[in-house]
């Protein structure tokens, strides 16, 4: 796994933000629609969407936790001849959180990396394989009582709302689980840990952390965005 999906995991876990409620992952790259080699060929596999948007997929449904219930996908090509340049998807999840994956050739603006909305904050990755992150906090949530005017005309309700002074003062913090100097656990990236974690699994000294289970799930998300794309309707996923 990617250490900067890594990175937003262990943000989430410490805390950072309190309880996600959106997570937007994308892949951007301002290649024109160009994909060399077997990407470029759709009875090869290619896209962006089977290149890419798999990986991408799979990072959120194993960083959320949870079953996607929903998708809805808008997935077509810019400027390529036979395969897909773009390909955006909206998940919603068992919980209510909801998820962007999305994965574009056609990127002359890039959007973060990672962008994590939370209940107490959010955070922020602007590169892939990024090293670190940015988030803002809630510091202290100051509420106050407000009334409003609400129909029929003369009534009144009383609600509780946070007071707009409850952000951080010192805006933006870096967040780099690479810096020893930071009282944080840090995020070591080793791409053959999955190789590492099925050849003991073999052994019977762990279990699985890709399970068959989770790989079933994660196809059946990855079909059903490809029928919504098709037929412009979200797909309920099983």
């Amino acid at each position: 796994v990617d250490k900067d999906m890594l990175i937003v995991k262990r943000a989430i876990n410490h805390g950072k933000i309190g309880k996600p409620f959106r997570i937007e992952s994308r892949m951007h790259a301002d290649d024109i629609g160009r994909q060399e080699g077997w990407r470029g060929f759709a009875n090869h596999g290619g896209g962006m969407y089977l290149d890419w948007g798999i990986h991408l997929l799979d990072q959120m449904i194993y960083m959320v936790g949870e079953k996607v219930k929903t998708v809805y996908a808008n997935i077509h090509s810019i400027h390529s001849a036979d395969v897909d340049d773009f390909a955006n998807l909206l998940l919603t999840f068992e919980s209510g959180l909801t998820a962007v994956v999305e994965v574009t050739t056609m990127a002359p603006v890039q959007l973060p990396r990672w962008a994590v909305w939370g209940d107490r904050g959010a955070v922020f990755v602007d590169h892939i394989f990024g090293n670190g992150a940015r988030s803002r906090t809630v510091k202290n949530a100051v509420y106050e009582d407000v009334k409003f005017d609400t129909y029929p005309i003369g009534s009144t309700k009383a609600v509780k709302r946070i007071k707009r002074t409850f952000f951080r003062d010192d805006e933006f913090e870096d967040i780099d689980y690479d810096d020893p100097t930071q009282p944080r656990e840090m995020i070591p990236q080793d791409w053959a840990n999955l190789y590492k974690n099925i050849g003991k699994a073999l052994d019977g000294e762990e279990e699985l952390i890709v399970t068959p289970e989770s790989v079933r799930h994660c196809f059946q998300v990855l079909l059903g965005a490809i029928e919504s794309s098709k037929t412009g309707e979200v797909v309920h996923i099983d």
